[in-house]
């Protein structure tokens, strides 16, 4: 009797789908569920994509363009904001590019 690299559990000879050099492999019904699980998360994977697209899109769409200098009490100072959204672009992008490997 061969083991299914899925379950771990016996498959009887007549029943075994893709056996290896050893003679295990899957039942019909682990492969199924294998072939869903992927594309499940394939689904999921692209759904967090357009996300983190839409969220970054409206990061920029609210954030008019960056100058070095803002004037405050007739004090020019830094505007940190703009390094803020800068830095979210920046974590954004980070996790999208790691999804997407």
């Amino acid at each position: 009797m061969r083991i299914c690299k899925y379950c771990n559990k016996p498959i009887a000879e007549k029943d075994i789908w893709n056996p290896d050099e050893n003679g295990n492999g899957y039942h019909y019904k682990c492969l199924i569920d294998m072939e869903f699980k992927a594309r499940n998360r394939q689904i999921y994977d692209k759904g967090k994509m357009d996300v983190l697209d839409k969220i970054r899109a409206e990061i920029k769409a609210l954030s008019p363009e960056p100058t070095a200098y803002d004037v405050v009490d007739g004090n020019p100072i830094k505007d940190a904001v703009w390094e803020t959204i800068a830095d979210v672009l920046k974590i954004i992008d980070k996790y999208k590019a790691e999804s997407e490997e």
